[in-house]
């Protein structure tokens, strides 16, 4: 029983640095952003991800956590459901990028900015894939 409760304290704290960790580096990372490009540019980047942001959610609609819940219960079923879960979420991950074009045309930004918000997405879409076949 000690090593489990053992065990679950070492994952928790592992986790608490992790998310720390990240959070500082964010930080880290956004103060260099905003020194380094200027006001404007760094304007654009902030808006290009937080539109981005705004469509991710279409490509997993909760189907990440229903493929790990359905993995755990059935283990020897693991790799079909990865493997559709990754078709899915390809599908939906276009649909969603086609949303953020067709909202970027209706919306009206500047090329650049759409050049921003284009590479973002592509960025940000595949990193949710890579998350989904993990």
């Amino acid at each position: 029983m000690k090593k489990a409760i053992r065990k679950v304290i070492k994952n928790t704290l592992w986790l608490l640095f992790q998310k720390v960790g990240v959070r500082i580096i964010t930080f880290i990372l956004m103060i260099y952003l905003a020194r380094s490009l200027g006001s404007s540019d760094f304007g654009r980047f902030t808006f290009a991800s937080s539109f981005t942001l705004l469509f991710i959610a279409l490509s997993d609609m909760g189907i990440t956590t229903i493929t790990i819940r359905e993995v755990a219960r059935f283990r020897e079923k693991g790799p079909d459901y990865a493997g559709k879960c990754a078709i899915l979420k390809i599908f939906l991950s276009i649909l969603a990028f086609i949303a953020l074009t067709l909202s970027l045309v209706i919306v009206n930004v500047p090329s650049d900015t759409r050049l921003v918000v284009y590479l973002i997405g592509a960025c940000f879409g595949t990193i949710t894939q890579k998350k989904a076949t993990v």
